[in-house]
């Protein structure tokens, strides 16, 4: 099985055509606010990589309430 790998740009695309926003950056990490299934979720991105995959990648897509 291989591992999943998204860039940070790519990630952010994502977010945002889910209607996803910036909300504020405080030091590396940015937060994105957005609504999924009726709930407001904030998913905190880490600007510190330029690529996601294991356990950071997963807590941010369980942040986003998305599905993988």
């Amino acid at each position: 099985m291989s591992k999943l790998v998204i860039s940070r740009d790519k990630f952010i695309g994502i977010l945002k055509a889910h209607s996803f926003y910036f909300k504020r950056q405080v030091a590396s990490h940015q937060s994105w606010e957005g609504m999924v299934d009726g709930k407001r979720r904030l998913v905190s991105v880490d600007m510190n990589y330029k690529a996601y995959s294991g356990w950071l990648l997963n807590s941010m897509i369980r942040q986003s309430g998305l599905l993988k």
